[in-house]
């Protein structure tokens, strides 16, 4: 698992969305924001487990799980021994208006999903950005969009779950996308 990150010149380029900064397989270290973070973010938890404090709440964070710091909210977050993290920090007049609009306010933390999507996405934006030094912001930034709706899309799926009918047709609809 190799870890990489990239930090690229946001101020080059005027875009809604943009990504000052992202992050793969990173061995995270304990983190103490007291007066938050500069940019909204994602972080996803690649293995082992963490634990988050914000808003006076602890969140325990799972494998596989996901959570979203809003821009300048206290936080702090560790591992539970050997924690590897992927993240990625938003920027950009769009994402705040989007994550608005989405009621993407507060913190969430998402446990038992399925985050393959999300994780695909990020490794996209990571590799627009390094391989594309003349438009990779660019390229990146319709990614960054499709992040934040996958997310989007995971919170409400845990939240509403499907009803046991609409979860009965799922085999039959990846049947019918295999297959027609």
């Amino acid at each position: 698992m190799k870890s990489e990150a990239v930090f690229p010149n946001i101020g080059k380029v005027k875009l809604p969305f943009q990504t000052p900064a992202v992050g793969l397989n990173k061995e995270q270290c304990p983190i103490v924001r007291e007066n938050g973070y500069g940019f909204p973010q994602f972080i996803f938890c690649m293995e082992g487990e963490g634990v988050l404090e914000t808003e006076g709440k602890t969140f325990e964070i799972q494998e596989g799980g996901i959570f979203f710091l809003p821009e300048g909210r206290e936080h702090r977050y560790h591992g539970k021994g050997r924690w590897v993290t992927s993240w990625i920090h938003l920027a950009g007049d769009g994402v705040k208006q989007a994550l608005e609009c989405l009621g993407l306010v507060d913190a969430v933390v998402l446990n038992g999903v399925d985050s393959s999507r999300c994780e695909r996405i990020l490794r996209q934006i990571l590799t627009e950005l390094k391989t594309d030094r003349l438009h990779g912001m660019e390229r990146s930034s319709s990614h960054l969009y499709e992040l934040i709706m996958e997310f989007y899309m995971l919170q409400n799926d845990q939240m509403q779950p499907q009803s046991k009918g609409m979860q009965r047709l799922l085999p039959l609809l990846d049947y019918i996308d295999e297959h027609i």
